[in-house]
């Protein structure tokens, strides 16, 4: 099984805040990549907490799960995904992915 776990800063106004709405349509277009054929199990949530450790803010989290490498593939070359990759990279500044594979 695959793990692919991603971590989103979104895009903040000059003063530090998110702009009106922002949060909701980043869930929104990736909620969307839970549909996409092979995933087995996918969840995004906004980062409910704060680690004072970290100089990176985390705004939104994905974590899927997939049967295999080629399963990963299909799901990243899937029109859905790219449609949130569409949506959702104008509105952050930076994006972390991690992918594993699990026993």
């Amino acid at each position: 099984m695959i793990r692919h776990i991603v971590f989103f800063e979104l895009a903040r106004e000059a003063d530090g805040s998110l702009p009106a709405g922002r949060l909701g349509s980043v869930l929104d277009s990736l909620k969307a990549l839970g549909t996409i054929p092979g995933v087995r199990t996918f969840e995004v949530a906004p980062n409910q907490g704060s680690d004072p450790r970290s100089d990176v803010p985390v705004d939104v989290v994905v974590h899927a799960t997939l049967d295999d490498w080629a399963a990963l593939d299909a799901y990243r070359g899937h029109p859905t995904y790219h449609q949130a990759i569409q949506a959702v990279r104008p509105l952050r500044n930076r994006r972390w992915a991690v992918d594993y594979e699990t026993a």
